[in-house]
C-alpha cells in the first residue's frame, strides 16, 4: 500500500503490525541467546548472533522507512516532526493498543538484552579469573565491551581523593 495522507492510519497500522512481529522475533532470539549463554553453549552462538543483527537491520530500516513516508506525506516537516507525529498519531485514537503494545516489546526487549549484557560480562570476567590463575596477573588480560585491553577485571579506578 502506497501511504497517502487519506490512508496513512490503515498503512501505519500495517507498519506497527511488522514491527511487532519482528519486535516478537527479536524478543525470542534474545531469550535464545540466553538460555545458549547460561548453558556456556558457544558453538550456536554466531548463528543467533547473525539472526540477532539482521533482525536489529529489519527493525531500523522499517523505523526509517516510516520516518521518511511521514516526511514525504508532510514535507513541512522536519525528521523530528515526523518522529513527533507518528507517535501522537499512533497514541491516541484506534492505533493505542498497537502502539502500547510495541512499547511493552520494546522495554521487554531492553530487560532481556540487559540481562544476556550481564551474563556475557559474567563469562568474561571467570575468564579473566581463570587466567590469572592459569598465566599469573601480568599475562591474563583479555578484552572490555570497548576492545580496549582490560589489565583487571573490569576494575578501573573512577578517582583520587
Amino acid at each position: 500500500m502506497t501511504p497517502t495522507a487519506e490512508n496513512s492510519v490503515g498503512w501505519l497500522r500495517a507498519s506497527l503490525e511488522r514491527e511487532t512481529e519482528l519486535l516478537q522475533n527479536f524478543l525470542q532470539q534474545l531469550t535464545d541467546e540466553r538460555v545458549l549463554l547460561e548453558q556456556s553453549d558457544r558453538e550456536a552462538l554466531p548463528e543467533l548472533l547473525a539472526q540477532k543483527s539482521t533482525s536489529i537491520e529489519n527493525l531500523a530500516a522499517l523505523h526509517r522507512e516510516r520516518r521518511e513516508t511521514f516526511v514525504r506525506l508532510h514535507p513541512e516537516w522536519s525528521t523530528d516532526q515526523a518522529e513527533q507525529g507518528i507517535a501522537q498519531q499512533c497514541a491516541s485514537g484506534e492505533l493505542a493498543n498497537s502502539w502500547q503494545g510495541r512499547g511493552e516489546l520494546l522495554r521487554a526487549c531492553d530487560r532481556a538484552n540487559q540481562i544476556n549484557g550481564r551474563l556475557v560480562q559474567a563469562g568474561r570476567d571467570r575468564l579473566q579469573r581463570l587466567l590469572q590463575l592459569l598465566l599469573g596477573p601480568e599475562h591474563a588480560n583479555t578484552y572490555s565491551a570497548e576492545g580496549v585491553r582490560a589489565q583487571r577485571s573490569g576494575h578501573r579506578t573512577l578517582g583520587t581523593a
